[in-house]
């Protein structure tokens, strides 16, 4: 199910541009979760290439997580927000 897969990454960059956020990294990455603070005219579209990827938002917080994101793109968005808590996860070997 995992053939191909490339070794985990250790590191990884994020970048934000005017409409895009994006995760590049030097490996696998296993999943990204972020929690974001934002004001009421904030929307995203999260990627569609991955396993899943889904957010639910409570006010002015989103929370959302994407499995094994199959791109360096994780959402889109229009609005301004600001990151409260992110982080990438790897699969352990063992």
């Amino acid at each position: 199910i995992l053939g191909g897969r490339t070794d985990d990454a250790t590191s990884a960059e994020v970048l934000k541009t005017d409409d895009t956020f994006l995760v590049s990294a030097n490996g696998y990455i296993g999943g990204v979760q972020m929690t974001l603070v934002h004001n009421g005219d904030f929307s995203l579209n999260l990627t569609d290439a991955a396993l899943h990827a889904d957010f639910v938002t409570d006010g002015n917080q989103t929370t959302l997580i994407v499995v094994m994101p199959g791109s360096e793109e994780i959402f889109s968005y229009t609005g301004d927000f600001e990151i409260n808590y992110a982080d990438a996860f790897v699969e352990a070997k063992g």
